[in-house]
């Protein structure tokens, strides 16, 4: 994975690396979150974003990714539909969160993962799950209501892995640009696609 910034600034990963941040978040989000536990995502496209995603899938957590831009009372509704219990976000938008969950429940800054995951264990006690077990719950935009949480369960992996060979014709010489925010179904796709298949190189663009 290549992320840059909008200084053109480049962070590279192997798939090493993202397996060994991942299991490093997972034990980190431990102190917080269990099997079935619900974690919000909600920040700038970051390196984290994707270190948290794969830790939270290694503790059996339910991934909800929000859009960043939204509004402290939209966040507020999706914190309370889905009961998370810690909310993964940046610094700048802290002060966004603490407005719409009001203490109840866990902030973690993704400066902070960062630093945190340098001293983290990469000693592996991922959980058992289960094929139907919940992965993702995304939200639809709530233009015709209110937001609905959609379920995506862990075998929705194997859509990924079919999206990324026969949609996207992605192969090992392949460089992906990943340019969305993975705040919905196609979003998450766009970046899981390239990941699932294990010889692919996503391109993050901030």
């Amino acid at each position: 994975m290549i992320w840059v910034n909008s200084e053109a600034h480049e962070r590279s990963y192997t798939y090493g690396e993202l397996i060994r941040y991942g299991i490093r978040t997972s034990n980190l989000l431990k102190q917080w979150v269990r099997k079935g536990d619900r974690v919000i995502i909600f920040s700038r496209k970051v390196p984290e974003i994707y270190f948290s995603m794969l830790g939270a899938t290694l503790l059996g957590a339910v991934i909800v990714p929000v859009f960043p831009s939204f509004s402290s009372e939209a966040l507020k509704y999706r914190f309370e539909d889905s009961g998370a219990k810690l909310i993964i976000t940046h610094g700048e938008l802290k002060e966004k969160v603490k407005k719409a969950i009001n203490g109840r429940a866990e902030i973690l800054e993704a400066e902070i993962l960062s630093d945190l995951i340098k001293s983290s264990s990469e000693d592996l006690e991922s959980e058992v799950t289960q094929a139907e077990d919940p992965w993702f719950i995304i939200y639809t935009s709530g233009t015709t209501g209110k937001p609905k949480g959609i379920v995506q369960s862990l075998n929705t992996s194997s859509l990924f892995y079919i999206s990324g060979l026969y949609h996207f014709d992605l192969h090992e010489e392949v460089r992906f640009l990943a340019n969305r925010r993975p705040r919905m179904g196609g979003r998450l796709r766009s970046c899981l696609d390239c990941l699932d298949k294990g010889s692919h190189t996503p391109r993050i663009g901030l």
